[in-house]
């Protein structure tokens, strides 16, 4: 971790602890306090600057060993009350956004977290340059020597966090605005957000925010110049099995989806419990917790933010999920996919606060567990396997298709910072085109409606990159299926402090950023569909290379997605974590 991102830290763990990817604290402990005797209140600042003051005392007075480490400990207790009621207040704030109290109360703790937790890392500082850091070091472990240069954050620092809190507070709003000007509002909040992380990136000496988030804000252990090679791998071999299988929708498939429902959130629940111990007795215990503890929200309800995600609650050693749920189909997916990120939560509880989870990792728990759910779905869905089967399939290679086109569409904008809001929109319809869609009228605001985009930009090819990685477990359990089921639970046992590379290779699976393993990945999933496909090709341009050609063929696929869009409620923002 380099200077710059422990400068910036207190933003990081701002923006990550609503995201299932969230900076990780503890070890895998299982609280007893059902999410209903969870209150929240506005944290009491006084409490941690009261340990701070201890803290600093010892070190002055040359306390002794034990007390200094009783006394950072207890700091360390502070930070995880503080995150746990920011928890607590995202929680109640999405589940009614219209909520003027807690949308306010968001920003206020959004805020305290910057300062507390800056101060906190400036006290970690202190200690490590005191004679007391090996004995903390012997404690924590090696990897927090990296604060030992820390900075405090500035004006200018938490200046422009709060610019980006409160231009991302009013996306959230205008979002769910039916006004007719919406588009232009939206438009003109994502244009100074891009010239506030702008001035972000700036700050930290990168040339432009995409370069900047992918190192500081991800730790990813791929460039944007490795993503742009995988670009144009997809649009070559996967957009044409993408538009192959769309091209399986018709009115009947769209007919069947539509008459699933499921009765209501504990009959959801219900519906999947008796899958969990047939996968494993890991994750049924997971399943069960969650349930005795009511560490869920997927009621129906119009007042929430919509979104999926799950989440930690530190203070209690629970994670939590959330979902805007319709009552459809989708639902139930959703469920299977948001599972994949509790389970990891609970086996494995949450890493050190100073590293920083890789979201490649994370997606993976969760988009293989969908797959290895198709196995179970001629149960589930007796009546409709065939089109859930092929929905899920749909979703899975669209993670890939749409991790790309919005990296790459996020990519132009960052490098190229003055676009208008209508150029913006001009360069989406255009990149979906390259990856196989034409957009006609209002669809070509479509990435308005995505809040990563707002919310978490860069962050989608994450999905591109563990969706990959998820079909190739999936292909294993089609040949051998505990084989499959071993590599996947072997998977969620390294946790996510790891990068993809390194995850992949140590449980024997291939590195997804390569030409061979996109194709072969491309063909063994349109054989398993049973889809005549023709493959592009690819030409290697400036930056890794891409702008393959897309067949003309592949130019009407956005109208049946737009059709499942409208009828389901699939959303394209569904794995907000």
């Amino acid at each position: 971790m380099s200077k710059l991102a422990r400068r910036f830290a207190a933003v990081l763990l701002a923006a990550l602890l609503v995201s299932g990817c969230a900076v990780r604290a503890y070890a895998a402990e299982h609280g007893t306090v059902d999410y209903q005797d969870m209150v929240y209140e506005r944290y009491d600042t006084e409490r941690f600057y009261e340990k701070q003051a201890e803290v600093k005392r010892l070190l002055e007075e040359n306390g002794s060993k034990e007390e200094l480490l009783a006394a950072y400990n207890g700091l360390v207790s502070e930070i995880s009350d503080l995150e746990t009621l920011y928890v607590l207040c995202q929680n109640s704030y999405y589940r009614d956004v219209n909520n003027s109290w807690y949308r306010e109360e968001s920003e206020w703790m959004y805020e305290c977290v910057n300062t507390i937790y800056d101060e906190f890392l400036q006290t970690v500082s202190l200690i490590l340059n005191s004679e007391y850091g090996e004995v903390l070091l012997e404690q924590e472990g090696e990897e927090l020597s990296l604060y030992t240069d820390y900075e405090a954050m500035t004006q200018e620092e938490m200046d422009l966090a709060m610019k980006e809190q409160q231009l991302t507070a009013e996306y959230d709003q205008a979002l769910l605005s039916e006004e007719e000007d919406r588009y232009d509002r939206i438009g003109d909040i994502f244009t100074a957000l891009v010239g506030v992380r702008t001035e972000m990136a700036e700050y930290y000496g990168y040339d432009n925010y995409a370069d900047y988030s992918y190192e500081i804000i991800y730790s990813r252990d791929y460039s944007t110049e490795d993503a742009a090679y995988l670009y144009s791998y997809v649009k070559a071999y996967i957009v044409p099995v993408y538009v192959s299988l769309m091209m399986k929708f018709d009115s009947s498939v769209f007919e069947a989806l539509e008459s699933f429902s499921y009765g209501g959130e504990e009959a959801l629940l219900d519906l999947l419990e008796p899958y969990m111990g047939r996968i494993s007795e890991k994750l049924s215990e997971a399943y069960s917790y969650m349930r005795q503890y009511h560490l869920y929200d997927w009621d129906v309800d119009a007042k929430k933010m919509s979104i999926g995600y799950t989440t930690y609650l530190p203070s209690y050693h629970a994670p939590f999920t959330f979902n805007a749920s319709d009552g459809s189909f989708y639902d139930v997916t959703t469920m299977i996919h948001e599972f994949g990120h509790y389970n990891e939560f609970y086996q494995n509880g949450q890493t050190k606060y100073y590293q920083i989870d890789s979201i490649d990792v994370s997606e993976v728990h969760s988009q293989a567990l969908e797959l290895l759910f198709l196995a179970y779905y001629p149960e589930i869905f007796p009546e409709i396997t065939d089109e859930v089967t092929l929905y899920t399939m749909y979703a899975i290679l669209s993670g890939i298709v749409d991790g790309c086109l919005y990296d790459e569409f996020q990519y132009e904008v960052y490098t190229n910072p003055q676009m208008s809001a209508q150029e913006i929109t001009d360069l989406y319809r255009e990149l979906a085109e390259e990856y196989g869609m034409e957009l006609y009228g209002s669809l070509a605001y479509q990435w308005m409606e995505i809040p990563h985009t707002f919310h978490q930009p860069m962050y989608y090819i994450s999905y591109a990159v563990s969706a990959a990685a998820a079909l190739e477990i999936w292909e294993v359990s089609l040949d051998d299926r505990q084989a499959g089921i071993d590599i996947y639970l072997d998977f969620v046992e390294l946790g996510c402090n790891t990068g993809i590379r390194t995850a992949l290779l140590d449980c024997g699976l291939k590195n997804v950023l390569l030409e061979d393993t996109i194709r072969e990945i491309a063909e063994s999933t349109a054989e398993y569909l049973g889809l005549d496909v023709e493959y592009g090709e690819w030409e290697e341009e400036e930056r890794g290379g891409l702008l393959s050609e897309t067949s003309e063929t592949f130019l009407r696929i956005f109208v049946i997605a737009a059709v499942l869009l409208a009828l389901y409620g699939i959303r394209l923002n569904r794995r907000y974590r």
